[in-house]
């Protein structure tokens, strides 16, 4: 047998036998492993090194070793018991292109250039729903969305950002000439990403809440 103890070896075993022989030969030092059963993940004939990889056989046994537990289902997931809590069908009549969670609702942009808020609510049942509770038509197409302490920025296609605060105050960033693709916030700080090749710094005034574009950077960016 070759040094696996039962898996076939590269050349000859140390017990002379030829590893090259026919399937199901009856030379000895090899074990023919049944022809349904496949290999182990160490490769042909055995595992890494030389060392050959027990195969479970039918009855919980392995082949050239001792019993084996017969396996167990750990777990069935079915698709009714995921976190697919709630379905709103035609909750906008085009693609959704961004979703932003708050601690209270959940604002959705669509490709139908608007922008609506849901309410998280649960039923009698304990399963959560998703109910309307504002829409605002923005004109254009809202191509990303982000959630910045007070604020909801939208990036919009026309290269504008527009900005709408929970107390009812509006902004309105203009710098870009193409679509707005990305936003991010640090701090006081909102960066955005165009299709114009360009990234621009915002500044916001926490006194008067304003925005102010302090750098545009364009060098080595593609778009």
């Amino acid at each position: 047998a070759g040094r696996g103890g039962g898996g076939q070896g590269k050349g000859r075993g140390r017990g002379g036998a030829d590893a090259r022989a026919p399937a199901g030969a009856p030379s000895g030092g090899l074990v023919r492993r049944p022809e349904k059963q496949k290999p182990g993940r160490g490769g042909k004939g055995g595992g890494r090194g030389g060392k050959s990889q027990a195969v479970a056989g039918k009855g919980g046994r392995r082949n050239g070793a001792g019993p084996m537990p017969d396996a167990e289902v750990v777990e069935v997931v079915r698709e009714d018991g995921m976190f697919r809590h709630s379905e709103i069908i035609r909750a906008h009549s085009d693609a959704v292109m961004s979703v932003v969670m708050s601690s209270d609702c959940i604002y959705t942009a669509s490709r139908d250039k608007l922008l609506k808020r849901w309410k998280v609510s649960k039923d009698a049942s304990g399963k959560f729903q998703l109910l309307p509770e504002l829409e605002v038509p923005l004109g254009d197409v809202c191509w990303c969305l982000i959630s910045a302490g007070d604020w909801l920025l939208c990036g919009m296609g026309d290269g504008s950002i527009k900005g709408f605060q929970q107390t009812g105050k509006e902004a309105l960033l203009k710098g870009h000439s193409k679509r707005v693709c990305c936003l991010l916030t640090h701090l006081h700080v909102l960066l955005s990403g165009s299709l114009d090749g360009s990234v621009r710094c915002w500044q916001m005034d926490a006194n008067t809440q304003t925005f102010a574009c302090t750098h545009s950077i364009t060098e080595g960016i593609s778009g």
